[in-house]
This record gives C-alpha cells, sequence and structure tokens, in this order.
C-alpha cells in the first residue's frame, strides 16, 4: 500500500464538530460492535477529521518526527485491545482514526514501517480520549 504523509499544519485544539463537518470524514466501519472511520489526507479532510473527534470515545493521530515539523503517517496498522480481548484490527487510511468504544481502559498498539508504539488510553463515560503517536524520523523509510 502506498503510504502518504502530510506535514502537520497546526497542533492546535480540537474544535466541536458540526454536522456538515461529520459529513466530510467519510464512510464509517463497522468491526463487531465497534465503529471506526479513518482518514485526513488534505487540508479539508484533515480539519473535518479534528472537528470531528470531540464526538468519538477515542480519537487517534499518527505522525512520524521530521523537521521542520512533524509529517502525518497513513497506512498504519491498529490494533486495539481490552483486558487483552481483541477490539479491533485495521489499517487506516489516513493520520486519523476515530473509534466508537465503550468506556474503559484500552491498549492501542499501531505499527508503521515495521515499528509498533503502544499506549494506553482510558475511555471515560463523558468526553473523547485522544491520544497522539509519533515514530522517531527512522521510521520514514518510504
Amino acid at each position: 500500500m502506498k503510504h502518504i504523509f502530510r506535514t502537520l499544519a497546526a497542533c492546535g485544539a480540537i474544535a466541536l464538530a458540526a454536522p456538515a463537518a461529520m459529513a466530510d470524514i467519510g464512510d464509517v466501519q463497522q468491526s463487531g460492535t465497534v465503529a471506526y472511520v479513518s482518514g485526513g489526507i488534505g487540508v479539508d479532510e484533515a480539519d473535518a477529521f479534528k472537528a470531528a473527534s470531540g464526538n468519538w470515545p477515542l480519537a487517534l493521530e499518527f505522525s512520524v518526527a521530521a523537521q521542520p515539523r512533524a509529517q502525518y503517517a497513513s497506512d498504519v496498522s491498529v490494533h486495539i485491545a481490552a483486558r487483552g480481548r481483541s477490539v479491533l484490527d485495521t489499517t487506516t487510511d489516513g493520520p486519523y482514526l476515530l473509534v466508537k468504544l465503550p468506556p474503559g481502559a484500552y491498549t492501542v498498539s499501531a505499527t508503521f514501517h515495521g515499528k509498533t508504539v503502544t499506549r494506553q488510553v482510558a475511555v471515560k463515560r463523558n468526553g473523547s480520549a485522544h491520544a497522539s503517536i509519533m515514530w522517531p524520523a527512522s521510521a520514514d523509510v518510504g
């Protein structure tokens, strides 16, 4: 699969999603009981994902360290587990992955160019959990 990188435009606060922004994030996928959507290629789509992220219990953002700014990463293999049980296995279509999960503790493992980064995230009843996963510049081999 082709690896796509985009320069991070800004690292600002996440805005609340407007109904129009929700339509711009693409089709929601389903894996068992888990709904998710990924994408964010291009400025308009990235802005739509940032705006929509507050409406999803878990928002993940993927990038690779670079100078002068980090670069977005796509085609990231993502595995999410709860209490040792797999909840979601997918490959992203862009640097953002929004996931509807029930409240709980989750382990997120993301693999890019053969390098895996693992994060613990807590999804609470109210609000949205956000995790940025960044690989060192040496992961940029494409």
